[in-house]
């Protein structure tokens, strides 16, 4: 009686206690972050809270909106900077962000002829300021470090530019209407990659990419045009499945031009400073080539219809 009592409390022992409702939302949460990469409960909140930040500084003001710009073009700068620094690229962290904030900032408030000959005054800047450290500092001129500085510059300089610039001439709501069919493209690429990704579409570049994924892109970005940046740019449903679909193709590429950086540099996110989301550059990858892209397309449609 003794013998089958121990067996009895042994076999009590070994059974798993159950699970507290705490518990169950904590391996949830962990299946979840498991196929997502990511904290995706800290991702949503952080992005609503950026994006709550973005909103309020574009419908308040243009000038607001400008300086905004700006300081996220000077954030981008200095993360990059330092992110290449893996690579023994070394670029003055505080002279690379001065370099790219100034072309959006005069851009905004000047005119894009007035930016644009201020980002190349940027990449003078960044020449000089680089050349400056060096000295200062006892370390050689390196080519690299150069052309990889006057590319950044040019890159996060202009396409910054671009946005600033659209929304000086064309206004919040058409600076809105770009932003909607970019954020369409990356949720459609999302959802529809994770539910039926099955087709790497650059496994060199960015192994979670797919096929599946890009066509959900497609149809949410040419589906957003047509009845979110159409009405918005006052152009007909069309023009905006058009601009769409360019969007589509400019938001794509600017991923995976920051994937084949970030493979380079051997860096799974350009930095950690935003929780949930690794670098900024890492969230805005799609929105930045696509912002001079949304300007062209505007000066289009403005020029035939």
């Amino acid at each position: 009686m003794r013998h089958l009592s121990a067996k009895s409390e042994n076999c009590l022992k070994s059974d798993p206690e159950p699970h507290t409702p705490a518990q169950r939302l904590e391996e949830m949460n962990a299946r979840v972050e498991a196929r997502a990469g990511r904290n995706l409960p800290l991702a949503i909140g952080v992005g609503l809270l950026l994006g709550a930040i973005a909103w309020v500084c574009i419908v308040y003001s243009q000038p607001v909106f400008t300086v905004f710009v700006s300081l996220v073009a000077a954030f981008c700068g200095a993360e990059i900077s330092l992110a290449l620094r893996h690579r023994d690229v070394w670029l003055p962290r505080v002279g690379m962000a001065v370099a790219v904030g100034v072309g959006p900032l005069v851009g905004g408030f000047f005119g894009g002829l007035a930016g644009l000959l201020s980002t190349f005054g940027g990449g003078v800047l960044l020449l000089v300021w680089y050349a400056a450290e060096c000295r200062m500092g006892s370390r050689p001129l390196q080519l690299p470090d150069i052309l990889w500085g006057l590319l950044t510059v040019l890159y996060l300089g202009g396409c910054t530019l671009g946005a600033a610039v659209l929304d000086r001439s064309a206004g919040a709501w058409a600076l809105i209407g770009f932003l909607i069919v970019v954020i369409a493209h990356d949720i459609g690429a999302y959802a529809v990659g994770r539910t039926f990704g099955r087709h790497p579409m650059a496994p060199t570049i960015s192994p979670k990419k797919t096929w599946e994924g890009q066509a959900g892109a497609l149809g949410a970005a040419v589906l957003a045009g047509a009845i979110g940046l159409a009405p918005l740019w006052g152009i007909p449903w069309w023009a905006g499945a058009i601009s769409g679909l360019s969007l589509m193709f400019s938001a794509t590429f600017g991923d995976l031009l920051e994937s084949r950086v970030k493979r380079w540099i051997g860096v799974k996110d350009m930095s950690s400073w935003i929780p949930g989301h690794g670098g900024l550059l890492d969230r805005l990858d799609a929105i930045l080539l696509s912002a001079p892209m949304a300007l062209a397309l505007h000066l289009i449609w403005i020029a035939i219809l």
